[in-house]
């Protein structure tokens, strides 16, 4: 049998304590967002930028401003 469990976490910055918080491959170790929706835009535009949405000092002390966390918390 199998059982899934849901965790609820509060999140209230997105450095390191969000999960999809990541860093690219690049030589840069720049900080992205691997959040489903912004992997569907994009699959959608292929536009490699969509990803780039988390910057200093706004996700030291809170979320991105485009970030779909924050979309869903609106609704």
């Amino acid at each position: 049998m199998e059982i899934e469990v849901t965790k609820v976490v509060k999140i209230d910055h997105c450095y390191q304590q969000c999960p999809h918080f990541d860093i690219d491959g690049g030589p840069s170790s720049a900080m992205v967002c691997e959040h489903p929706e912004i992997r569907a835009e994009f699959k959608k535009t292929r536009n490699i930028s969509v990803f780039y949405i988390i910057s200093h000092p706004e996700c030291d002390k809170g979320l991105p401003k485009k970030c779909p966390l924050l979309k869903k918390e609106k609704r």
